[in-house]
């Protein structure tokens, strides 16, 4: 810095950096995971949320010379833009169904939502073993329509409910294969950790694969950007949204002309 003519350095200066760096760095970290593309589930997003707002509630201990302005706003505007999603249905489901989360990460981060959002999953394990029992006893009646079978001559008396028992069945199910989940360690490989349970593989791939938020407007951004390349002069806006119009509509034209 001398040998280009520029202040150097002080002390402070440098005691400044290293503690800014110290505290931007669960948020940056956080960044990196949020974008990747490897792991782009929703179940990632409050996990990842809450282990950054730990670890800059952590800074704050430190007794920081500089940078504790920083740390409150950064929590506060994490806070504001994230926690209505802490209490969100969709996104605790997913990070519940997530093998490397299951609810390991919200008994840190706000045990009192555990028992709630492990009844949402029960409820949601349940209504997809019901969804499975049916298919499977629709396709087994039609079937059998054409088969002869003896008839119970007891069965009105000795037999439960059938739509009674079949809710017993899957609630109890239900409750089960969610404790032996949450009981489970936090995996990496999904393989194996879905390995004989396609219930949860399935509600892992409902929870965890919503259409982005981009997918409704990616098209239209894809179709404005092909008629402005087309440098037409003085385009207002008024022609600019009939041109839009036209082009996506354009495959009702020939039905139009028809």
């Amino acid at each position: 810095m001398a040998r280009v003519k520029a202040t150097p350095f002080t002390s402070n200066d440098i005691l400044y950096l290293k503690e800014y760096a110290k505290v931007m760095e669960p948020v940056a970290i956080a960044l990196d995971k949020l974008q990747g593309e490897e792991q782009a589930y929703l179940g990632c997003l409050l996990p990842t949320v809450a282990v950054t707002l730990m670890r800059l509630e952590d800074a704050r201990t430190r007794h920081l010379m500089f940078c504790d302005p920083l740390v409150r706003a950064l929590l506060d505007g994490i806070r504001k833009r994230f926690g209505p999603l802490f209490e969100d249905r969709e996104c605790q489901l997913a990070a519940g169904f997530h093998p490397r989360f299951r609810l390991i990460w919200l008994q840190k981060h706000d045990a009192t939502q555990v028992r709630r959002v492990k009844q949402a999953m029960e409820e949601a394990v349940e209504e997809c073993l019901k969804e499975a029992a049916d298919m499977t006893a629709s396709s087994s009646d039609s079937s059998s329509d054409d088969v002869l079978q003896e008839e119970d001559f007891y069965g009105a008396v000795t037999q439960a409910p059938r739509e009674t028992s079949r809710r017993t069945s899957h609630k109890t199910n239900a409750v089960r294969m969610v404790a032996n989940w949450l009981a489970g360690p936090s995996k990496k490989d999904f393989v194996e950790a879905f390995m004989g349970e396609p219930v949860l593989s399935k509600l892992f791939v409902k929870f965890n694969t919503p259409v982005p938020s981009s997918a409704a407007v990616e098209r239209f951004f894809s179709q404005g950007k092909d008629i402005l390349r087309d440098k037409r002069a003085n385009l207002s806006d008024k022609n600019f949204e009939v041109l839009m119009f036209l082009r996506g509509n354009r495959h009702l034209w020939g039905s139009l002309v028809d």
